[in-house]
């Protein structure tokens, strides 16, 4: 069961407690068994706080794209295990009377709760990559959770790229903007990226403009190609030639390797990334033939090592 669907069912479970219990409070306590209150106010209000987790989820689940802020869900796996325990505790060692029929539509709720809260805890463990922050303005620091100490330059837990390479995708823009093509995507997205000496990324290229920055090592060289018969460029980015970033215009083909040791550098992507919008270029593709036959020193950015 993916994320979504959890999401899904999660999100109706308590937009329907929370209706019944803001709207018809009475029945509820009276289905259930328990003593009636003059005032139904921590009904209401407990109905309140299932509905909001209800639409919060609902809106986790809207977000554009594979991934998602996390808040939703983490609220509502919160809640889950809360209000799971707390019957459970009760229908353990309160003291309340409750009927037989009452307590099996407690005991029903309780495991119910925490079964989705046992699904949902397995799906992000499973897929950690799916969840990003989102939304932060101005500078990233460490004060923003950013997940790694980004002012310090020393990311962790980089995985590995299909273009080659190593990356972690640290920013998410919430805000979405539609292309040209009429697709709703982030506005901004940013990765890490790193190559070891004689590591290279394979000749590929994305739907978006994105600006490569160097900022750890002695630099690298990056070329670009338009597809065209016109030869590869080579743009080099390096601190003794006092070059530190470079925009590779959307569609264009790129590659790069370092000039010695590992490099560590930064790539923004505006409109956002989304795998979707990446291309590798084939070996056996016609832009590929096209590359090699002007430049067979190419070669080795084509063809997986």
């Amino acid at each position: 069961m993916n994320i979504r669907h959890l999401l899904l069912m999660d999100a109706i479970i308590n937009l329907f407690l929370g209706i019944l219990l803001g709207l018809f409070p009475e029945k509820v306590i009276g289905l259930l068994g328990l003593p009636l209150v003059s005032i139904p106010f921590y009904a209401n209000i407990l109905g309140g706080v299932l509905f909001g987790i209800g639409l919060a989820l609902l809106l986790e689940r809207s977000q554009t794209g594979s991934r998602f802020s996390g808040l939703g869900l983490d609220g509502a796996i919160a809640i889950n295990l809360c209000g799971g325990a707390v019957l459970a505790f009760w229908l353990l060692f309160g003291s309340i009377d409750v009927p037989v029929h009452g307590k099996m539509i407690m005991w029903s709720l309780a495991v119910i709760l925490f079964v989705i809260s046992i699904f949902e805890l397995a799906a992000r463990r499973k897929s950690p990559e799916e969840f990003t922050i989102r939304g932060k303005v101005g500078p990233l620091s460490v004060k923003d959770n950013i997940l790694h100490e980004i002012n310090a330059m020393q990311p962790t837990d980089l995985k590995e790229h299909p273009e080659g390479g190593r990356f972690r995708e640290v920013f998410r823009s919430a805000k979405i903007i539609t292309t040209q093509d009429s697709r709703a995507k982030s506005a901004l997205t940013h990765i890490y990226f790193s190559l070891k000496p004689g590591e290279i990324s394979r000749f590929h290229k994305v739907a978006s403009d994105e600006i490569w920055n160097l900022y750890k090592g002695s630099g690298l060289n990056l070329f670009t190609w338009d597809g065209t018969n016109a030869n590869p460029s080579c743009i080099t980015l390096s601190a003794s030639e006092n070059s530190f970033c470079y925009v590779i215009p959307a569609g264009m083909w790129q590659a790069a390797t370092p000039i010695s040791d590992e490099v560590l550098v930064g790539c923004s992507v505006a409109p956002g990334f989304e795998f979707s919008d990446f291309t590798l270029m084939a070996p056996e593709s016609e832009d590929a033939q096209t590359l090699i036959s002007m430049n067979p020193e190419m070669s080795r950015y084509i063809r997986a090592e």
